[in-house]
């Protein structure tokens, strides 16, 4: 998530963290709680005007973290909002996701992209060196890999978005060389129809 394709363009955790407030203030603004779900626990649910500068202090700490939230217990009628580049295996996001979603709990997963890694357009010899500790890959002809590459991102979003589908969840994908208020819209506008759909 700390990576970004281009020279001043955001890295995917600084947009999903911008998407992740700006999300929770609307929320709250409705009068809605939020909290934190963490890879080792969950944090308190607040509503009211402190909850976003708790929220605030207590992101920074989750930067470094690896791996999927915990399967937490959560109350009837929650909505679960996840913003991620959705690169942690399927296999791991499926347990999870079964698991959260109880009767009554829906869900949405933003997956948030850097536009590079939606279509492969290095060309030449290039080194690709990971960002979290792997060895670095020379490759002679980059060109010769993007068929293979396009169609398993396609294979993995499509199987992201079959689990999403079992579950009833919603999937998304917001790339950050986009403006992210077309997403926003959508996001406050799926969840008002959920609740309205829950009280009627």
């Amino acid at each position: 998530m700390q990576f970004s394709g281009a020279r001043g363009r955001h890295t995917k955790l600084d947009r999903a963290s911008v998407l992740l407030f700006a999300m929770a203030s609307l929320l709250l603004r409705s009068g809605e709680r939020v909290g934190l779900l963490c890879a080792d626990r969950t944090r308190m649910i607040r509503s009211g005007p402190q909850a976003l500068d708790h929220l605030c202090e207590m992101l920074p700490e989750q930067h470094g973290a690896t791996g999927l939230p915990i399967a937490a217990e959560l109350p009837r009628h929650a909505t679960v909002l996840a913003f991620s580049d959705t690169w942690t295996p399927l296999d791991a996001w499926d347990r999870r996701l079964t698991q959260l979603a109880r009767p009554g709990v829906r869900g949405h997963i933003v997956q948030v992209i850097d536009p590079v890694e939606a279509r492969l357009t290095m060309r030449g010899r290039v080194r690709v060196e990971g960002l979290e500790g792997e060895a670095p890959v020379l490759l002679r002809r980059a060109e010769d890999l993007t068929d293979a590459y396009s169609a398993r991102f396609a294979q993995h979003n499509e199987r992201m978005k079959t689990i999403c589908r079992r579950l009833g969840w919603r999937f998304s994908r917001h790339a950050t060389d986009h403006p992210p208020l077309p997403l926003l819209l959508g996001l406050h506008q799926a969840i008002s129809i959920d609740r309205r759909s829950v009280h009627a």
